[in-house]
C-alpha cells in the first residue's frame, strides 16, 4: 500500500513531514516512492540522521540544487528501501548554494523508494 513509508517502518520523525506517495512503473523498476518535506531549520539534523542510519553522503550542491547519494534502509522483514534528500536551491529569487545557507532554505525534499522485484 502506498503511504507514509517511514511511519510504516517506525522511522518517522517530527522533523520530517509526509507529503505524498506514488506508484512508479517502467523499465522493470516498479515500486512506491514516498515524498517528505524537511524544513530548512531541520535539514542538517535530518542529513546527519541519514548519514548514520542509511549511509548517505552529505548534501552537495550540483548545478541548481542539493542532493545526497541514495542510502539504504531495511525494514524488519529485510525489505530494502532507498532513501535520500534533494531539491531545488532557488526560492523566492535567491539561490541557496552554500552549506551555511541550507538552514535558511524554506525546505528540501526527502525521498524513500521501495522497488518491487
Amino acid at each position: 500500500m502506498c503511504g507514509d513509508l517511514l511511519s510504516e517502518m517506525k522511522l518517522q520523525r517530527s522533523d520530517i513531514e509526509f507529503v505524498r506517495c506514488e506508484y512508479q512503473s517502467g523499465d522493470g523498476a516498479d515500486g512506491l516512492k514516498a515524498t517528505y518535506r524537511v524544513a530548512g531549520k531541520d535539514i542538517l539534523n535530518v542529513e546527519n540522521w541519514l548519514i548514520r542510519s542509511a549511509g548517505v553522503m552529505r548534501l552537495r550542491f550540483a548545478c541548481c540544487g542539493w542532493e545526497t547519494s541514495d542510502g539504504v534502509i531495511k525494514d524488519r522483514k529485510g525489505s530494502t528501501y532507498y532513501i535520500g534528500m534533494g531539491g531545488e536551491a532557488y526560492f523566492d529569487g535567491h539561490m541557496y548554494d552554500t552549506r551555511k545557507e541550507l538552514t535558511r532554505m524554506p525546505y528540501i525534499n526527502l525521498y524513500v523508494t521501495h522497488y518491487f522485484y
